[in-house]
């Protein structure tokens, strides 16, 4: 198998550095294997060989000595990878290279407090109470070592340990700020009415309702923290302004919103007066006297 896997190895060589042999000289380019070799025979001293001409038996010979010089380097590499001698490397084996001790970085490790948050405790052992305990803490008790809350009087540890595990710490005392923003995909949701075109009185009415409210949650909302939020991450008064502005747009719009949906609700009074007289004249009548 090893035959096979030489001549393969040969033959391919052999036409690869051929064809770039022959592309050099076609074009009439200096041949960098040749090159090579005159540099390597002026630094040992010696009288460098005379290039071979093209296609002769010269030069087939020099191609097949090349191929199986690089197949030797090739297995050298190969079994050296592998801590492998061969060859003349007999009796010189590579090492592995030791690895480096790596261990694990603070920030992965947790802290004591986190890894037993919560620990059910004994009447007889106490080892976690954070004071001394007497028979008040009855049989089975637990307390938490981060923020020193607990339960006792216990009857068995698989109740306290139930209890342990639904504790929750309470929250730092410096707590983050939410900005409860406004919902887009409701406030949207009530703007996109199926018949925004207004055919009547009542779908004209809801429109306008529905953008008040949408330009409401917008102005109130969330909007002067959502500003504050901006401030504090370093934009500057181009962009700060600019949401300051907006939220005024959108107080306004929700009175301008406002103000239209109760004029049309005006107009809802004579809708239901000619609803409950069927008998009443057009309005041509009643205002013309």
């Amino acid at each position: 198998m090893e035959i096979v896997l030489l001549w393969c190895f040969v033959i391919a060589w052999m036409g690869k550095r051929g064809a770039e042999d022959l592309v050099h000289a076609v074009k009439g380019t200096p041949n960098p294997r040749y090159e090579l070799k005159k540099q390597r025979a002026k630094a040992a001293g010696h009288r460098p060989a005379q290039q071979p001409r093209y296609g002769g038996r010269e030069w087939f010979a020099d191609l097949y000595s090349d191929a199986l010089a690089a197949h030797t380097e090739k297995r050298r590499k190969s079994a050296a990878a592998r801590a492998r001698p061969v060859d003349d490397m007999v009796g010189i084996v590579r090492e592995p290279k030791p690895q480096p001790e790596r261990g694990e970085p603070e920030w992965l490790t947790p802290d004591p407090d986190e890894l037993s948050g919560s620990s059910v405790v004994h009447d007889d052992q106490h080892p976690y109470c954070l004071e001394p305990c007497g028979p008040a803490c009855g049989r089975e008790a637990w307390r938490c070592g981060r923020c020193g809350a607990g339960e006792f009087g216990f009857m068995t540890r698989a109740r306290a340990q139930e209890s342990a595990s639904n504790h929750r710490c309470l929250a730092d005392e410096t707590l983050a700020q939410v900005i409860q923003f406004p919902n887009i995909k409701k406030i949207e949701k009530e703007i996109t009415m199926p018949n925004s075109e207004a055919t009547g009185l009542t779908t004209a009415i809801a429109f306008a309702d529905a953008a008040a409210t949408a330009h409401q949650e917008f102005s109130t909302a969330g909007s002067e923290g959502y500003a504050g939020s901006l401030e504090q991450m370093g934009f500057g008064p181009s962009i700060t302004g600019l949401a300051a502005e907006a939220r005024e747009a959108s107080g306004t719009a929700t009175e301008k919103w406002n103000a239209l949906s109760n004029a049309m609700k005006d107009f809802m009074q004579g809708r239901e007066f000619y609803a409950n007289n069927p008998d009443a004249p057009e309005k041509v009548a009643l205002v013309n006297e």
